[in-house]
Formats: C-alpha cells, sequence, structure tokens
C-alpha cells in the first residue's frame, strides 16, 4: 500500500514513516509547492517520487508546525494530488468546547467543537475544526473514507515542545513549574510512540472508516501531580485523577490501548516515560 504522510519533521512523523515501511507499506513524501530548500508549501516535505497517487494520506500538523498553512484549503490540496480510497487527519482535542466540571468527564468524541485555549492554541484549534469540516465534506462528495484522530498534547514530537518545557521545569524547580503550569488544568498527555500506533492503525483498520477518535494517554493529572511525581510523594499517576477524555473508541474500533505512561525519572523530559 502506497502512503502519503505530510507533515514538517516531527517525532511523530518519524514513528509513523518507521512504522509503515516495518509493516511493508510505501511511503510516498509529498513535494507539492517545493520552496527548494527540501520543505513544501505548509511544511510538506519533497520526496524521491512525484506524481504519484497514494491509497491514503495522513496529514499531520501539529501545534507550532505550519501554523500559515490553512489546514482546510491543505485537505482538499491533497485529495486532489494523491486521490486516495482514505484519509487520515491529525486534529486536536482542542476542538472540543470546554468541559470544567470534572463530574461532565470523561469528555466524548460526541462532544459539541468549540476551539478554546490561549490565543494560539485556540487558532490552532479552529483550524482543526474547519479542516474536519472540509474534510467530512469532501470526503463524501468523494466517496473518500476519513478517520479523524484527536490527540492531547504528543510528548516527544510537538513542535512548540510544550510538554518537554513543563517536564524539564518540573524536574529543575517542582513547586515553582507546578504554579506556573496550574493554569494548563488537567492534562492526559500520550507518547509520541502510542499516538503513532494510533495513526498507523487509522490508516489501515477498516472498521475506523469515517470515524473520530480521542487519542490520550492512560492517565490525567495536573501540574501539582507532576512536582509530587517528581519529589517522590506520589508513586504513579494511575489513580490522581478519573480519565478526562475517553478512549474507548479507539480501543474498541482501533484495537489501540496506550503503552507508555509518566514515571518519576532523572531530570530532564527523556527520562519520565516508561513502558
Amino acid at each position: 500500500m502506497d502512503v502519503a504522510v505530510i507533515g514538517q519533521p516531527s517525532g511523530l512523523l518519524e514513528e509513523v514513516e518507521e512504522r509503515l515501511a516495518k509493516d511493508g507499506h510505501r511511503v510516498v513524501i509529498s513535494d507539492e509547492g517545493d520552496t527548494g530548500d527540501g520543505r513544501g508549501r505548509g511544511g510538506m516535505r519533497s520526496g524521491e517520487r512525484k506524481g504519484r497517487t497514494a491509497d491514503v494520506v495522513i496529514d499531520i500538523a501539529e501545534p507550532g508546525a505550519g501554523d500559515h498553512v490553512d489546514r482546510a484549503e491543505q485537505v482538499v490540496t491533497l485529495l486532489d494530488r494523491f486521490h486516495p480510497a482514505r484519509f487520515v487527519l491529525i486534529s486536536t482535542v482542542l476542538v472540543y468546547a470546554p468541559v470544567p466540571d470534572p463530574r461532565r468527564w470523561p469528555i466524548l468524541e460526541g462532544f459539541p467543537r468549540r476551539a478554546h485555549g490561549e490565543p494560539a492554541g485556540r487558532a490552532y484549534g479552529q483550524a482543526c475544526i474547519d479542516a474536519e469540516d472540509a474534510l467530512v465534506d469532501e470526503a463524501g462528495r468523494r466517496g473518500v473514507e476519513y478517520v479523524i484522530l484527536r490527540p492531547t498534547v504528543i510528548l516527544g514530537s510537538s513542535a512548540d515542545g510544550f510538554g518537554e518545557r513543563v517536564l524539564t521545569d518540573l524536574s529543575e524547580r517542582p513547586w515553582m513549574a507546578a504554579g506556573r503550569y496550574q493554569g494548563a488544568g488537567t492534562m492526559q498527555w500520550v507518547d509520541a510512540r502510542d499516538a503513532a500506533a494510533a495513526v498507523t492503525l487509522a490508516a489501515v483498520e477498516p472498521a475506523a472508516a469515517d470515524e473520530a477518535f480521542t487519542i490520550a494517554g492512560p492517565a490525567a493529572f495536573t501540574s501539582g501531580d507532576l512536582a509530587r511525581l517528581a519529589t517522590g510523594r506520589l508513586d504513579d499517576l494511575g489513580d490522581v485523577s478519573d480519565p478526562k477524555f475517553d478512549t474507548t473508541k479507539a480501543e474498541t474500533i482501533l484495537g489501540w490501548r496506550p503503552a507508555y505512561q509518566l514515571v518519576a525519572a532523572e531530570p530532564g523530559p527523556s527520562g519520565w516515560w516508561s513502558p
């Protein structure tokens, strides 16, 4: 199967490409709008295969990566270019309307959408809502299958490095960092390796057609919980909070389940994850 993987270089994109190649699929990289520096418009990387179609397109655009890109327009462009049978769009949980009351958790795929958060996050969320709508409309018109994935913060991949910054600060000054990031509220990060597993399953699983899935890590936590973990006052994050985001649909239809969780380890973000 030929798969076009579109996006700026990132931990997630590299993990996805490696998994696809390992499973025997051919990865086709778009060269659309090449600028001569190895990257195309909207962060598309140039590849050696020009003018090819693809069985599946995977459109990856994380926060901070190609923020100038009109994602809805890019969906149409990629459909025109590759004529795929299936289109996998990496969206975000920022498309969901805010649900501050934990009594209404977990958040499900059918919850109302309304971009929220700080300005950059809200703009990214709205761009993803527009892209989701464009994909659903175009897929129906063209007879193309679509799959929408809505991940939380992807640690080990995000172009803006939010998760990595939080963990580094918490490793160095736990309680000061806990106060600084308190406004982030309850988080449920997912490791890039787990996110990549969900993406590759979305590309090939027949039952995933025309569905949206939330992708999140196994534990929900606050910055204060991370500080307690870093200082040895908490053994693990397993029971500190009820899940904010429900991943039952992804587990049931995709057969996906996160394998990595945050644990206390040596200073710096790289030492926090453990299978």
